[in-house]
C-alpha cells in the first residue's frame, strides 16, 4: 500500500463517523464495491475519493472556527487578550538575570552561560501567539511590547520585530559569535534600548569593533551586563580598557551594572557615575587589585543608593587611612570573593546595617594566623547573624585544601530543606573559607568557633555535612551546640559521624558530680537525610536512636543510596517517612555539598519513583521562523 494510500486509510474513521450498521450505497460510489478494476478506472476511482476527502476536511475546518468563535475566551476584549499575551511572553522568558537576582558575580556568570544563543522564550511565544489564528495574530502583531525582545540570532527576525516593536524599548540578549549581521542590527538604535546583555558564549574572541556599536547615547538604558565580552582571552584581556566614552558618556538611567571578566573599566567610567545605580557586580578587574583602597572607597561613597554589591577579584590590598569609613545604609547584599586579608581590609572599611545579607568567599594562605583571621571575621561580622532562624555547615572532604561553608537565615525554610537549591535566594550569611590542607587546621574547630562568638540562640533548623574523620569529640560539641533545634538535615556521611560520636559515647557516670551528658538534638521533630548511604547494620543503630526520640514525627530521605526493603523498616520505627526514590554515586557521598543537580541522580535499582525533569518546550507547539 503506498503512503498516500496509507493516510487515507487512517483519515476515514475520522473524517466519515462510522455507524453501526453497513453504509448505504448513496454514501459510497458504485466503483468502490468491486475491488478489481481496470488501471484508467482506479485513478479516476483516486480522483474521485480525494476530492470527498477534500470535501469532508472543508466541512470539519468550518465546523472547527464555528466551535472555536463560542469558545468564552473569543469574547474577551482585544486589550485584554493582549495583556494575557504579554503574561505568556513574560513567564515564557529565560530571564537568567532574575534568576540571579542576588548572587555573586561568579554564580551569576555560571548561571548565565548556561543559556543558549538560541533559547530566546520571549520572542518565541510571541510567535506562537501570532500563530494560533487570524484574530490572535491580528492582535498579537499589533502589540509592540510583544516583539521587544530581539532575536540575535537571525538578522531577518530581527528585522521584522525591529519594525513591529515600534518605538517601544527593546530587549537584546546576545551570545556573542563572529557572525554578529543580527547583532549589529539590534545595537543600530542603541537609544530604544532598556537591557543590553552581551557574552562571549562558546566564541573563543569577541569582534575587536564590538564597542564600536555601543558608541551613541542610551538615555533609556536600565541594566547592562557584559560576561567575557574582552576581545582576547588570557592576559591579553587584562590589558584592554572599556572605552571612556562608551554609550557617548549618556546612561542617566543605569541602575544595574554586571561586567565579569571583560575589558578593564577606569574609576572614572561613565557606567559607574550613573545617579541611579543600584546594583553594581564587578568581577575580574586587574587594574582595581593594583589601585589603592582609597579609590574603591570613593567610588562607594558616591554611591549611597548602592543596593546591591558584588567585587569578585576586584579589590585593591592597600590599607586605607585609619578611621576611614563609608556609609552604605541602602545596601541590602554584599558579596566579596578574594583572598581573605582584601576582603577583610574592605569589610573594615564599610559601615553597613545589621539587616545587610552577607556572602564572603576567600582563600587564606598557608600561615598559623588562619584561625586567627576567622575567628576576626566572625567577631567583626557578629551583628549581621542577629535573627538567625536556621544554620548550615558544610564541611567537605578535599586532598589539596581544607574547606567550610557557613549558610544562616532569618526566615522560616519550607519543610526544612535547606539544601533545596531554591532557598538560596533567602541566605542572610554565606561563608566560603578554604585553606592549604597541612595547615593542620580541623574545620570542625572553625565551625565550633563560629557557634561561641555568634552565639547561635532560638535555632529551629540546623544542616551539618562533616565528613568521616572529623574527630568525634569535636562533632560532639557541634551536635550540642542546637539541642533546641526541631528540624536536623544531615548530608553525606555526617549520619555515620552522628551516629559513631552519639551511640558509641561511653555511658553516663552515676557518681561523676558534673553535668549529664546532653544527647544529640533532643527536641527533633523532622529529620532530613540527603546524600547519605544507608545500609543494613546502620538500621539497629537507628532504632536505638529513633527509640529515645518521641518527638519525631518525619522523617525525609533525599538522594540517598538505601534499599526499599530498608525504607519500608523504617516506617515501622517513624510515623511518616518520605522517601524520593532516587540516589546519588559515592564520589558525591565523599565530597557532600549544597545543591546536587538533577543530572548526578539515578534511580534506586529497586526503586519505583519517577524522577522529574525540568521540561523547556513551547506550550503552543514547536517553533516557526515564519512571523
Amino acid at each position: 500500500m503506498s503512503k498516500k494510500e496509507l493516510d487515507i486509510c487512517r483519515s476515514e474513521p475520522a473524517l466519515i463517523p462510522m455507524a453501526p450498521e453497513s453504509p448505504s450505497s448513496d454514501a459510497i460510489p458504485p466503483s468502490t464495491r468491486v475491488r478489481t478494476q481496470e488501471p484508467e478506472n482506479a485513478k479516476s476511482m483516486l480522483v474521485e475519493i480525494d476530492g470527498q476527502i477534500d470535501t469532508y476536511r472543508d466541512k470539519l475546518y468550518d465546523l472547527t472556527v464555528k466551535r472555536n468563535a463560542l469558545l468564552p475566551i473569543t469574547q474577551l476584549p482585544p486589550e485584554i487578550l493582549s495583556h494575557i499575551f504579554r503574561i505568556c511572553t513574560d513567564m515564557a522568558d529565560l530571564d537568567a538575570w532574575e534568576q540571579g537576582e542576588g548572587s555573586s558575580v561568579a554564580e551569576l556568570s555560571y548561571i548565565i552561560s548556561g543559556c543558549s544563543s538560541h533559547r530566546h522564550e520571549h520572542s518565541r511565544m510571541a510567535l506562537n501567539l501570532s500563530h494560533v489564528c487570524h484574530t490572535w495574530r491580528a492582535i498579537a502583531r499589533n502589540d509592540a511590547l510583544l516583539w521587544t525582545h530581539l532575536p540575535t540570532y537571525s538578522e531577518e527576525l530581527c528585522k521584522r520585530m525591529l519594525v513591529r516593536s515600534k518605538r517601544a524599548p527593546l530587549v537584546v540578549r546576545s551570545f556573542v559569535d563572529r557572525d554578529i549581521a543580527a547583532l549589529r542590527l539590534a545595537l543600530s538604535d542603541v537609544s530604544r534600548i532598556k537591557l543590553l546583555h552581551l557574552s562571549r558564549g562558546s566564541s573563543p574572541n569577541v569582534p575587536r569593533n564590538l564597542f564600536d556599536f555601543l558608541m551613541t547615547p542610551a538615555p533609556i538604558l536600565e541594566k547592562l551586563l557584559l560576561f567575557n565580552t574582552a576581545p582576547y582571552t588570557g592576559p591579553a584581556a587584562a590589558m584592554e580598557t572599556m572605552p571612556t566614552n562608551i554609550f557617548g558618556g549618556v546612561v542617566p538611567r543605569l541602575s544595574e551594572l554586571v561586567i565579569f571578566e571583560g575589558p578593564q573599566l577606569s574609576w572614572t567610567s561613565p557606567l559607574l557615575r550613573s545617579p541611579v545605580l543600584t546594583k553594581l557586580q564587578v568581577g575580574g578587574m586587574i587594574n582595581w587589585r593594583s589601585a589603592p583602597l582609597e579609590e574603591l572607597l570613593k567610588l562607594l561613597d558616591s554611591m549611597p543608593q548602592l543596593e546591591i554589591l558584588s567585587l569578585s577579584h576586584s579589590i585593591p590590598l592597600h590599607v586605607p587611612l585609619p578611621g576611614r569609613f563609608v556609609k552604605m545604609p541602602r545596601l541590602r547584599k554584599i558579596s566579596l570573593s578574594d583572598s581573605h586579608d582584601r576582603c577583610l581590609s574592605l569589610l573594615e572599611c564599610l559601615s553597613l546595617s545589621p539587616t545587610t545579607a552577607v556572602d564572603i568567599r576567600s582563600s587564606l594562605a598557608n600561615v598559623p594566623s588562619i584561625r586567627t583571621n576567622l575567628v576576626s571575621t566572625f567577631q567583626q561580622t557578629k551583628q549581621f547573624f542577629k535573627g538567625v532562624k536556621a544554620v548550615a555547615f558544610d564541611i567537605p572532604t578535599q586532598r589539596v585544601f581544607s574547606k567550610i561553608q557557613l549558610r544562616c537565615w532569618t526566615t522560616d525554610i519550607p519543610d526544612g530543606d535547606v539544601w533545596d537549591p531554591t532557598n538560596c535566594s533567602s541566605l542572610k550569611i554565606q561563608f566560603n573559607f578554604a585553606w592549604p590542607r597541612g595547615a593542620e587546621l580541623d574545620p570542625v574547630v572553625i565551625a565550633l568557633d563560629a557557634c561561641s562568638i555568634v552565639s547561635f540562640t532560638d535555632i529551629d533548623t540546623i544542616a551539618i555535612g562533616v565528613h568521616e574523620s572529623a574527630p568525634a569529640e569535636l562533632c560532639r560539641n557541634l551536635f550540642h551546640r542546637f539541642i533546641d533545634a526541631r528540624t536536623v538535615c544531615l548530608s553525606g556521611t555526617t549520619l555515620n559521624t552522628m551516629l559513631n560520636t552519639i551511640l558509641n559515647a561511653p555511658a553516663p557516670d552515676p557518681d561523676c558530680e558534673g553535668p549529664p551528658q546532653r544527647v544529640a538534638f533532643p527536641n527533633v521533630r523532622t529529620l532530613i537525610l540527603d546524600t547519605a548511604r544507608i545500609r543494613s547494620a546502620d538500621l539497629e543503630r537507628l532504632k536505638t536512636y529513633f527509640a529515645a526520640r518521641s518527638e519525631l514525627t518525619l522523617l525525609k530521605l533525599k538522594m540517598c543510596m538505601i534499599r526499599r526493603s530498608l525504607v519500608k523498616k523504617l516506617e515501622e520505627l517513624v510515623p511518616e517517612v518520605v522517601w524520593d526514590g532516587r540516589r546519588v554515586d559515592r564520589q558525591s557521598l565523599l565530597h557532600p555539598s549544597f545543591g546536587i543537580l538533577d543530572g548526578d541522580v539515578s534511580m534506586d535499582e529497586d526503586g519505583d519513583n519517577t524522577v522529574m525533569l525540568p521540561a523547556h518546550a513551547s506550550a503552543l507547539g514547536r517553533y516557526d521562523d515564519e512571523p
